[in-house]
């Protein structure tokens, strides 16, 4: 198996846990609001809490990701600045 491969199983492994995370808090966070129960009768409300908080977590690791590179692109920059300042 290939790196690349490999990584994209883990990655893949992490979202089925964090999808399973996602249901079984929506089912407790409905039932605690509208009473035991209410999830089972309106799968559409936990269906819209999961994708809204994939959507969010999405953002959440998206956002970080690009700050993480940018980051990484700054100090090169800089590295790069020093290396050029001194010939």
């Amino acid at each position: 198996m290939s790196p690349i491969d490999s990584q994209r199983d883990k990655l893949l492994f992490h979202s089925k846990q964090a999808v399973r995370e996602f249901f079984l808090y929506a089912i407790h966070s409905i039932d605690d609001t509208f009473g035991q129960g209410y999830a089972e009768q309106h799968p559409e409300l936990v269906g819209a809490l999961v994708k809204a908080m994939a959507i969010e977590s999405a953002g959440v690791n998206i956002g970080g990701d690009i700050a993480e590179q940018l980051e990484r692109l700054s100090l090169e920059v800089k590295s790069f600045g020093s290396a050029k300042s001194g010939f």
